[in-house]
């Protein structure tokens, strides 16, 4: 016989961005396929940057703002545009980044500087200790 596995128990719940006293929310679980496509934006960006090159950075940062808005549209369809400055929009693409890749709450919490502060609805899971991977000294003789 089957067993039933509820995915839906494990996921991480929303992430709140509150800006401005506003609250703009994403789902907490962030597909890959996400998480790949901000990082490649923000590296058109930084490439841009370090280039020079004002038309390519815009360009770039519009295609940011575009394609968050289209997560933050999943929560809230009616949204138009994002009321954010470019600052604020890659910090929120980083934190956004960061649970992507498993940040812990605490983390995500951290990285929320006034005016944007992250507010991650915390389960019994988000608290659990991790294994450290982190090594000391260096492995060369």
């Amino acid at each position: 016989m089957a067993g039933i596995v509820n995915i839906d128990a494990v996921l991480p719940p929303d992430i709140v961005f509150v800006v401005g006293g506003e609250k703009f929310a994403i789902r907490g679980d962030i597909a890959a396929r996400h998480a790949f496509a901000i990082q490649r934006l923000n590296q058109a960006q930084e490439d841009a940057r370090t280039a020079e090159d004002v038309d390519a950075f815009l360009a770039a940062a519009a295609e940011t703002h575009d394609y968050l808005l289209g997560l933050f549209r999943e929560k809230s369809p009616k949204l138009e545009q994002l009321p954010w400055d470019l600052a604020q929009m890659n910090r929120i693409a980083g934190i956004i980044l960061a649970r992507a890749m498993g940040a812990s709450v605490e983390s995500l919490e951290s990285l929320g500087d006034p005016p944007t502060k992250v507010a991650v609805a915390k389960s019994p899971t988000a608290s659990r200790p991790r294994a450290s991977t982190r090594q000391t000294g260096s492995a060369r003789s």
